[in-house]
């Protein structure tokens, strides 16, 4: 479904359809994309769950010449895409082995330099810049995350691809129509009408 095409579904819902209505194709794509990112954080757990994980090769950098994170020592990371941010941050659920025997427990860049000084035997991994970076290197990894369908390049913002899990597609209309309704309350009309019959 396109972006355009799920515009027109919540238009069409809320009978909007006309050239003079209120609701731009801005505003409803704002409200699509902010109740899709609450809905996979709510729900990000069954996503996680489908078996649906990248099989990412990992690389051997060191840390200090390509990060923010003031740590000097040699690290794998893998290039990983772009998750979806929630108010927890990137919604990356699993990060592990190819086998899933480690698994990489996802944290902030910050938390990432506590908990190895703290404890330098624990699987951490941290997101930053489109890539994940690990604590141990292993030569590959598995990633469950959601992926962010709404980055878009160039000017054709309506002709992108809007990925929407099906079992997300009827919650996510419902939320935006009703989060676009207050747009359309209609005044209050105070007159009373004198007129029995109408």
């Amino acid at each position: 479904m396109t972006v355009r095409e799920a515009i027109s579904k919540i238009k069409a819902s809320m009978k909007e359809v006309s050239g003079d209505t209120i609701l731009s194709n801005r505003l409803v794509y704002s409200h699509l994309v902010s109740s899709l990112q609450l809905l996979l954080e709510r729900n990000k757990w069954r996503s996680f769950s489908t078996g649906e994980y990248k099989r990412i090769e990992t690389e051997l950098i060191n840390l200090a010449e390509v990060s923010c994170v003031p740590i000097d020592c040699m690290v794998c990371r893998a290039k990983i895409g772009t998750p979806v941010v929630g108010k927890s941050g990137p919604l990356i659920g699993v990060v592990g082995s190819d086998d899933l025997f480690k698994t990489f427990s996802v944290t902030t860049p910050y938390q990432y330099q506590k908990k190895v000084q703290i404890d330098p035997y624990g699987l951490y991994a941290f997101y930053e810049n489109g890539y994940i970076y690990l604590s141990e290197c292993i030569p590959c990894i598995k990633v469950g995350m959601i992926e962010d369908a709404t980055q878009s390049e160039g000017c054709g913002v309506l002709d992108t691809v809007f990925n929407i899990p099906g079992y997300l597609e009827d919650s996510l209309f419902k939320m935006t129509v009703q989060n676009l309704g207050m747009f359309l309350q209609k005044p209050l009309d105070i007159t009373q009408n004198t007129n029995p019959n109408g």
